[in-house]
């Protein structure tokens, strides 16, 4: 009988529906931030790397390897800023072996 009244009631469906509703278009502004977030993180390793094949191609594989790792947008960032200071791969190297990821708590 209770789960009659709780499948029938209109103001228990329009409860229901409101809850779905909101659940839905929270998972989608969440799902769309996750999204914008992985796609910045993309570009800035695409930037370094993009530099560095253009500057320093003997670096490229070493490069992208300690690239993918880094997970902090704001690493890559110094990461990029160093490279371009770059005089020789050695400063390459030394910037790359000094490079921290920031992971958020």
């Amino acid at each position: 009988m209770f789960q009659q009244l709780w499948d029938e009631d209109p103001w228990i469906q329009e409860m229901k529906a409101e809850a779905q509703a909101k659940g839905l278009a929270e998972g989608k502004a969440e799902g769309k931030a996750e999204g914008e977030a992985s796609g910045a993180l993309t570009r800035a390793r695409w930037d370094v790397l993009r530099y560095i094949q253009k500057r320093f191609p003997k670096l490229v594989t070493q490069t992208q390897e300690k690239v993918e790792q880094l997970k902090d947008i704001a690493a890559l960032d110094e990461l990029l800023d160093q490279v371009y200071d770059a005089f020789n791969e050695e400063d390459v190297l030394a910037a790359l072996s000094n490079t921290v990821d920031i992971q958020p708590s």
